[in-house]
């Protein structure tokens, strides 16, 4: 089994795609939001890279909870942005979510034709490498970045994953190339404090500058839920 790190959708390699597991990774904010949702029991998400494209799918599920942000700030007229402390059971269980965000919803619209897609994020980081390690095929961990630049706490969140695989498979079993190893050694720098490590980051800070900084922490709880988010098609699932 091979992992690979994509630092930025465009970087992503596409003829392998189709035949890859591939793992999303926004962890400030998007699927960091979309694991808390989950766990509050909401019913589906669907991912929609632009505003418009949301805004037209609630005539198809007038019920439904339009969410997102641009520039970290929730959409006008939307019912949430996407800071996770916002998902809460009491507004989101049993509730369709359609969603778009400046960088997450666009990642994984590229990967859209995974073998199997998964939304993963330092929140569930053990949950997603025991739900990879169930299959054989390859791993590609893809990170959002923000606005079109690389982004740490991306990386540290991917690299979450790979240490947690090399534990559970250890190294016969794995293929780690040099940037995956990086993403490794990014998380274990970072794991004594990693709200310290995040708030370093270029997303943190525009975070910090927002008014914003408790999602920060939210963010950063290592392994705090235990359900691995396999999304199907335009639809999202808990695996």
């Amino acid at each position: 089994m091979k992992i690979s790190v994509a630092l930025l959708p465009d970087e992503l390699p596409m003829d392998r795609v189709a035949s890859s597991q591939v793992v999303v990774f926004d962890v400030l904010r998007a699927t960091s939001t979309v694991t808390t949702a989950m766990a509050a029991g909401a019913k589906r998400i669907h991912f929609f890279a632009d505003v418009e494209d949301a805004r037209a799918a609630q005539r198809q599920f007038p019920d439904a909870l339009l969410c997102g942000e641009r520039g970290c700030l929730k959409v006008p007229g939307f019912d949430l942005g996407n800071s996770p402390l916002e998902f809460t059971r009491g507004v989101v269980a049993g509730r369709r979510i359609l969603m778009s965000t400046t960088n997450g919803t666009r990642a994984i619209h590229a990967a859209r034709r995974a073998l199997r897609l998964f939304a993963g994020s330092l929140l569930n980081a053990h949950a997603t490498a025991a739900a990879l390690s169930a299959h054989p095929e390859d791993i590609i961990l893809l990170c959002a970045g923000t606005n079109g630049r690389p982004a740490l706490e991306d990386l540290i969140g991917a690299g979450a994953v790979i240490h947690r695989l090399r534990q559970m498979l250890g190294g016969d079993a794995l293929h780690v190339p040099d940037l995956a190893l990086a993403g490794d050694y990014a998380f274990c720098g970072a794991a004594a404090n990693l709200e310290s490590a995040l708030l370093e980051a270029r997303g943190a800070q525009n975070l910090v500058a927002a008014g914003l900084a408790a999602d920060i922490r939210h963010c950063s709880q290592l392994n705090a839920l235990p359900t691995a988010v396999l999304i199907n098609g335009a639809e999202l699932a808990t695996a």
